[in-house]
This record gives C-alpha cells, sequence and structure tokens, in this order.
C-alpha cells in the first residue's frame, strides 16, 4: 500500500456494516462518498435529534434507509494527517499535497483506484483548479511539523491491507 493511503487519507473503499432491522434492508449496499464526520450527524438523525451546530458532517441516514435521492452530498472532502499529507477529493478525482516538498499527486479514482499512476503534469487543468478550490482550506506549510514520523506499519496482514498499530485498516470478509 503506497505510503499516502495511510493515515486517513485513503481513497480505497472501507467497508462499513450496519444493521437496523426494519429500517435498512438486509445486504443492501451503496457507494455514497462520506467520511468519518458524518457518522455524528447519522447517529443524531437517526436518534431523531437535532445535529450539533457548525461541524462539517452531513447524514447518511437517507442512504442507509434507501432513500438515496434524498442524500445530501458532500462538495469535497479534505484530510490532513501527521504525516505531512494533505488531500482534497472532489467527485472522481482527489489531490495530495505533501509537505514540506509540496509535492503534488492527482488521481482519477474512478479510473485508478488504487492510485497507481499520478496524473499531475498530464492534467495540469484539474490539478490547478484542485489546488485553486483549496485555498482557503490548505494551512500554511510552516505549520506543519516536518519531524512527525510515519507509523510503523506491523508486517501482518487483514485480507490484503496492512495492520497498522495493532489496528486493522479494513473489516475480514464475513463467511
Amino acid at each position: 500500500v503506497p505510503e499516502h493511503l495511510l493515515g486517513g487519507i485513503d481513497s480505497q473503499a472501507e467497508n462499513f456494516v450496519v444493521r437496523w432491522p426494519a429500517q435498512i434492508a438486509a445486504g443492501s449496499t451503496s457507494d455514497h462518498l462520506s467520511a468519518m464526520w458524518d457518522m455524528l450527524p447519522t447517529f443524531c438523525d437517526a436518534a431523531g435529534v437535532e445535529s450539533p451546530k457548525g461541524i462539517d458532517g452531513i447524514s447518511m441516514l437517507p442512504t442507509l434507509v434507501g432513500k438515496p435521492q434524498e442524500q445530501k452530498q458532500h462538495d469535497y472532502l479534505y484530510w490532513e494527517d501527521a504525516c505531512n499529507k494533505q488531500a482534497l477529493r472532489v467527485g472522481d478525482w482527489k489531490l495530495v499535497k505533501y509537505h514540506p516538498s509540496l509535492k503534488v499527486e492527482l488521481y482519477n479514482l474512478k479510473d485508478d483506484p488504487k492510485e497507481e499512476k499520478n496524473l499531475a503534469k498530464e492534467n495540469p487543468e484539474m490539478k490547478a483548479k484542485l489546488e485553486a478550490r483549496n485555498t482557503g482550506t490548505w494551512r500554511p506549510v510552516t505549520s506543519w511539523n516536518s519531524r512527525v514520523p510515519m507509523p510503523a506499519v506491523n508486517s501482518a496482514t487483514f485480507g490484503s491491507r496492512p495492520v497498522i498499530s495493532g489496528i486493522s485498516t479494513s473489516a475480514p470478509n464475513a463467511t
């Protein structure tokens, strides 16, 4: 697994299992794009209480209960990690920026879900568009601690994904 897929900037699909009899159809699946910060609004929505104000999350409840036409979508998703990387995802596109080198990678996740072909040089227009979109979000390079080490990766695997610090980055296949 490439380094930039570790630490919260992973674009590959993660398993997410939900069981709520009489509300969520057994065996249903979705390709709804979401992030960890969508959990609180989803749980609040399911409990029938208002989500806290000023958070970035969007409730996934419409998708979970089979009403995808009512599902709000993120304009973009943004991550930072302790390994001096930032990522911005807009639709099928993902931009990864490394600090302090300022190296930039661009991927079309629809065509390249494993992020093996950096398109930053081939598609400078999309790279510029995503960088410009995130002008107000990128933190200044000086705010990054470039001495933060990459977490140790255990050689044990869980499925096809590595185990990091004893925590698997994917769920086992159900049997």
